[in-house]
């Protein structure tokens, strides 16, 4: 009965536990993991501590997102009010029939914002570019015959543009693996010596 106890004692001090706060790792000689809703955070031997905190993150994609999506609405409202100016005062219903496709690029500003801030240019919201685009010159200039060619542009732009994220991604995902490998080089090392 006391050996039970005492065994019991040591998978507390030592060992893997989970529970509702998470999972948290702990060895003999004093080095440990937690990772639950607030981040990793790890202390080795010499109770060094290094936190990756969830949070912050978090905040940040959060405020981010607040920001985009102000700017995603004020440019929809800037849209139709642009279009109900153009409808009300150009003579003989040209604004309510050419200018239409104003309303479609309302979205392109919160893209554009979105592309920079993830850095990816194929989230960049060239279709509707190019439709607007194509309406525009149809219904305004009447040129529907030529103009159709705007649209080799969107399957161009993700063929070029495709790949180069891809690349981009990759040299991200390295660096951080190359960061991350630095912060935690010290304590590798201490674990190779053994």
């Amino acid at each position: 009965m006391i050996e039970d106890n005492k065994n019991e004692e040591n998978k507390t001090e030592e060992g893997i536990h989970i529970d509702r706060e998470g999972i948290h790792v702990k060895k003999s000689d004093g080095e440990e993991v937690h990772v639950g809703k607030s981040g990793v955070h790890v202390f080795n031997k010499a109770k060094e501590h290094v936190e990756f905190d969830f949070a912050k993150k978090v905040k940040c994609e959060s405020r981010f997102g607040m920001i985009n999506s102000v700017v995603g609405g004020v440019s929809i409202l800037l849209a139709v009010v642009v279009y109900l100016l153009l409808g009300f005062l150009l003579p003989d219903g040209i604004g309510w029939v050419n200018y239409w496709p104003i309303i479609l690029l309302a979205p392109v500003i919160p893209s554009i914002i979105l592309a920079i801030h993830k850095r990816k240019f194929c989230v960049f919201a060239l279709p509707l570019v190019v439709v607007a685009t194509y309406c525009f010159i149809g219904l305004q200039f009447d040129m529907w015959h030529p103009w159709w060619i705007l649209f080799f542009l969107i399957p161009c732009y993700y063929m070029i543009f495709g790949p180069i994220d891809a690349y981009n991604i990759k040299m991200r995902a390295m660096r951080k693996a190359t960061k991350w490998s630095e912060q935690f080089k010290d304590i590798i090392d201490e674990d190779d010596d053994k």
